[in-house]
């Protein structure tokens, strides 16, 4: 016999689905780095919605802008901002006059002099989304409060200024990561933080993606019984792992998975500073540690793997002496080409190191 509904469910669904259908929807354009385009990424979405008919506006925009964003800007109406204390303010006001479906807001985390209708543009975007207009805005990873902190620490320089909080971020609709040109990367040390910077982003958008599914059941009153899983295997060597141990750890909390981490080494070897420092990161960020003796590397790992249920290998891979290149590529081929259904993270290192380490 089915069970009665519940009826404080019943209410919370209703409840839950009302507010659905009276707030506009929220699309966000993050960038990890400036200057990626998250701006004319932004416009160019009005510009096509406006194109098929949506009702689209401009609210905000940057107080200087490239000649592309200006020949999009021919092609969409501009709600003039307001001028206080010679500071530009979305007008709310006229927006809400106006009523478009679609109104786009640049610069999400500015903050609004005194005597304006909100203190921070975010808020103001808050106001338009609950009074039913939806609202496509672009914001940088730096300025979103809680991860400001992860981010100051990978560029190496403190910025401070305006936030938003991330609970507004997460209540998004809509994310969509905008990528750094491949001229951004040319130095290695671009690389490493692009690289750093685009998995916190990408995570942040998993987490959006996530609280949407939420939300979904809630209205439609199914209970959410699974979750993700992840089993992250760091083999540690030779080379400084710093930023592979940091990722591990941010990708094991943010799956709610295991921390794993492997050295393994030549019988009777002593293993060097790094090899210890690394072994103590490791340790420091939840993992469990395994030390295995062996001359081949490949092989005890995948063991080591497939006996815990590793998902993700995570790998750091140095510049290579001439003279040992071809066999150690032929390691990591052996790896890659072995590992049958378990994801290989490659990380770069500065140091030149052995896989078999």
């Amino acid at each position: 016999m089915a069970s009665r509904p519940d009826p404080e469910q019943l209410l919370r669904q209703a409840q839950a689905e009302e507010r659905y259908a009276r707030r506009g929807r929220l699309k966000i354009f993050l960038g990890y780095t400036a200057r990626v385009g998250k701006s004319y990424r932004m416009l160019d979405e009005g510009r096509r919605r406006a194109a098929r008919g949506e009702d689209v506006v401009v609210g905000a925009l940057q107080q200087s802008y490239s000649a592309e964003i200006e020949a999009i800007l021919a092609h969409l109406e501009v709600i003039p901002m307001r001028i206080i204390d010679a500071t530009p303010v979305v007008d709310v006001e006229a927006l809400l006059a106006r009523r478009p479906h679609c109104c786009l807001i640049d610069g999400l985390a500015n903050s609004n002099p005194p005597g304006s209708r909100h203190r921070e543009r975010w808020q103001d975007a808050e106001e338009l989304l609950d009074a039913g207009i939806s609202v496509i805005a672009s914001i940088n990873l730096q300025f979103i409060a809680e991860r400001r902190a992860a981010v100051e620490s990978i560029i190496g320089q403190a910025r401070g200024g305006p936030a938003v909080p991330e609970e507004f971020v997460r209540s998004a609709d809509e994310i969509e990561v905008v990528d750094a040109p491949p001229e951004a990367a040319a130095a290695p040390d671009n690389v490493r933080q692009l690289t750093e910077l685009r998995e916190i982003a990408l995570l942040l958008a998993a987490d959006v993606v996530d609280q949407q599914l939420a939300a979904y059941l809630r209205r439609h009153g199914i209970e959410q019984s699974w979750g993700a899983h992840e089993r992250i295997l760091l083999c540690l060597g030779d080379a400084p792992a710093d930023a592979m141990i940091a990722s591990g750890q941010r990708n094991a909390a943010r799956f709610h998975g295991e921390l794993l981490a492997v050295h393994v080494a030549p019988p009777r070897q002593k293993a060097s500073a790094t090899v210890l420092r690394n072994i103590e990161l490791a340790q420091q960020a939840g993992a469990e540690l395994v030390t295995i003796e062996a001359t081949d590397f490949v092989r005890p790992v995948l063991e080591l793997a497939r006996e815990r249920g590793a998902t993700q290998i995570f790998l750091g891979h140095a510049r290579l002496r001439r003279r040992w290149q071809p066999w150690r590529r032929g390691a990591l081929y052996r790896l890659i080409r072995q590992a049958e259904g378990i994801d290989i993270r490659i990380f770069p290192a500065e140091t030149s190191v052995s896989l078999e380490s």
